[in-house]
């Protein structure tokens, strides 16, 4: 990489100025996280961030980049611990008296228990007496006097009476009989005498 000491993009976020005689990236300005992109950056490349104004240095390697915020000092060595102050314990307070009051007396001891009295045998069981005549049928009761007839029901309502139906069609006209045959004519009447 070729250093022209104008910026020269190399990312859509990273641009770099300026490189040394191996093409090593030795200053580059970014306007986000610093790149680690691999065999870009020398060791000790000094990064330029726009967004914020601050400033990285490469201290890993090459191969790896590791930026490391400049202007932050390194932690200071762990000042000594000191000295733990003595443990008093305070003293106990005394234990209140107990007042007087009417005691109860002692528990009597518990009388012995009684001996348990030996079971009774189980006496045998008896003979199943013999099985009773049955007993005779009785007759049959009389039958019941037939009940009232119930009042009649109320008479239903006439139904309505259903429209008239509709004139049937005049039938067609009968056909015209042949004309009948025409009669004989009548014999002609006799001449009266001449006086």
């Amino acid at each position: 990489m070729a250093g022209t000491n104008f910026f020269t993009a190399i990312s859509a976020t990273c641009s770099v100025a300026l490189v040394d005689e191996d093409g090593q990236a030795m200053l580059a300005k970014c306007d986000a996280v610093p790149p680690t992109t691999a065999n870009v950056f020398a060791k000790g490349c000094l990064m330029i961030r726009e967004d914020n104004g601050t400033t990285y240095q490469n201290t890993g390697t090459f191969a790896s980049p590791t930026w490391t915020l400049n202007g932050v000092g390194s932690v200071g060595p762990t000042g000594p611990t000191g000295y733990t102050g003595p443990a008093v314990t305070g003293a106990t307070g005394y234990t209140g008296y107990t007042g007087a009051g009417n005691f109860t007396g002692p528990t009597g001891p518990a009388g012995a228990d009684g001996a348990t009295g030996a079971t009774g045998y189980t006496g045998y069981t008896g003979d199943t007496g013999p099985q009773g005549e049955t007993g005779y049928t009785g007759p049959d009761g009389a039958i019941g006097a037939t009940g009232d007839t119930g009042p009649q029901g109320e008479t239903g309502y006439t139904g309505y009476t259903g429209d008239a139906g509709a004139a049937g069609a005049t039938g067609a006209t009968g056909y015209t009989g042949p004309d009948g045959a025409i009669g004989a004519t009548g014999y002609t009447g006799y001449t009266g005498y001449t006086a």
